[in-house]
């Protein structure tokens, strides 16, 4: 068989292929860049979107929780006030309803899902889970502290204030929703959407400044903490006329160990359960001042002994030096009992499950 053999000339040559030129996108526009950065819509803008409608209205709605009331608030010192329960149930549902609302507002403009803000999966059983454990160590806790009170003798029993056990079943359930209605407000008003937004927001400007460092989650989230959870949570205390300086420290220190179970858990359903029963033990349960409130349907009738820096005063249990080691064991049980769940803080990550 012969060979064909093809000449130089006759020999096919396959050409380069040339690529396409990509354009590299246009730089993004100036307005783009005053509302927008790495992270979505800035914190900044959406901390100012929510605070001016917000503020109004909730300057509206603390005047109907003051008009409500049944009495007065009392001056600094003096016995503390009594309130019903479906006042405490009207006023909270009010806050919570506004801070809610236009925190979905902000989370449309956002493009985030509202469940980022600490609520999520209340249909998920491990939320349902937090919360009921939470309610477990509340009434443990504050169950601690009320017979540490008794012990060392800055408490005293004076027998039952409801005689009647229809009273007691329907103040009992009726205490139980006001102050789930409290603990859900509270919580989220202090720890939801401005714990979230602020802590994004901290991050952001701590990554641009320490671009290596691997603590920018961290200090965003308890830098808003330390705003909200102490400062601002502390200063919506000081209305309360039974309240003190001490009274108002121990606030705060409660508001970082709620804010410690949000860090644990990624949401805030087990500080809501915990703050829940707190308040209903001090108030139903044992009927001692919480912040210098009194609720009315209370079982128990007490009054506090000696200095007010050990027993609390008018202020209640809250007001004891004791309360701050109660808060420490807290979170402890806390650190070991709660899983270490992510917080979330970027566009791109879920509420957590």
């Amino acid at each position: 068989m012969s060979e064909i053999i093809h000449s130089p000339e006759e020999t096919p040559i396959s050409e380069p292929v040339a690529e396409p030129i990509v354009a590299p996108p246009p730089p993004p526009s100036l307005l783009r860049r005053i509302f927008y950065g790495a992270d979505g819509f800035r914190s900044g803008w959406s901390l100012l979107i929510f605070s001016v409608p917000f503020l109004a209205l909730y300057g509206i709605g603390r005047l109907i929780m003051h008009y409500m009331a049944a009495t007065p608030a009392p001056k600094k010192g003096a016995a503390p006030a009594q309130s019903g329960p479906l006042e405490v149930i009207l006023g909270e549902l009010i806050i919570f309803g506004i801070v809610a609302l236009f925190s979905f507002l902000v989370s449309l403009i956002e493009k985030r899902s509202f469940g980022l803000y600490g609520l999520g999966g209340i249909g998920n059983l491990k939320r349902l889970r937090d919360f009921g454990i939470g309610m477990i160590w509340g009434l443990v806790f504050l169950s601690i502290l009320v017979g540490a009170l008794r012990v060392g003798h800055l408490l005293s029993f004076d027998g039952l204030a409801e005689h009647s056990a229809k009273a007691v079943v329907g103040y009992g359930f009726a205490l139980l929703v006001a102050f789930f209605m409290v603990g859900l407000a509270e919580e989220f008003e202090f720890r939801g959407f401005l714990q979230y937004t602020a802590g994004r927001g901290i991050s952001g400007v701590f990554h641009s400044l320490f671009p290596r460092s691997k603590h920018a989650h961290a200090v965003g989230f308890w830098g808003a903490a330390l705003l909200f959870s102490v400062g601002f949570f502390a200063l919506a205390h000081t209305g309360n006329g039974g309240e003190t300086p001490l009274g108002l420290a121990a606030v705060a220190a409660a508001g970082l160990t709620f804010a410690f179970s949000l860090w644990r858990t990624g949401t805030l359903w087990w500080a809501i359960g915990f703050h829940t029963t707190w308040d209903w033990a001090q108030s139903f349960l044992y009927g001692v001042p919480d912040s210098g409130l009194m609720m009315k349907g209370h079982l128990l009738a007490t009054h506090p002994l000696g200095a007010p820096f050990w027993s609390g005063g008018t202020t209640g249990p809250e007001g004891s030096i004791l309360l701050f080691p109660t808060l420490v064991l807290a979170c402890v049980v806390i650190h070991f009992t709660l899983p270490k769940r992510d917080y979330p803080v970027t566009p791109s990550q879920q509420p957590p499950v």
